[in-house]
């Protein structure tokens, strides 16, 4: 019934978010990234397309994983959910680096030893 709610919420923040989006102010895209995270935090076909979206859209992936650190946790786990298979590598191997991936110094063993 929980995921019902969530999927059925999503659609109708996503409807008004088409809805309201030429409007001057912006609430259009308040109710559209509110929609796409009830959607994707409850169905596996939005997560596949926002993460589609993602790897079409390198500076939306990239803002994302910049403004993930700063928001609350339920948000930052669909934003992990949703990355890119390159973008999730890249958080691994960088944490710590601020999305940068840290060179080890020179002469010392790879990660294999």
């Amino acid at each position: 019934m929980r995921r019902l709610a969530g999927v059925g919420a999503g659609v109708v923040c996503l409807i008004l978010g088409a809805i309201t989006g030429p409007t001057p102010l912006p609430f259009g895209i308040v109710f559209l990234a509110l929609g796409a995270f009830l959607l994707a935090r409850e169905s596996v076909v939005a997560r596949r397309g926002i993460r589609w979206l993602r790897y079409r859209l390198p500076a939306l992936d990239h803002g994302l994983g910049h403004i993930a650190q700063r928001l609350p946790r339920a948000v930052r786990v669909v934003i992990h959910r949703t990355a890119p298979i390159a973008s999730r590598r890249r958080w691994r191997l960088g944490a710590g680096t601020r999305g940068r991936v840290a060179a080890a110094p020179v002469g010392t063993p790879g990660p294999s030893g």
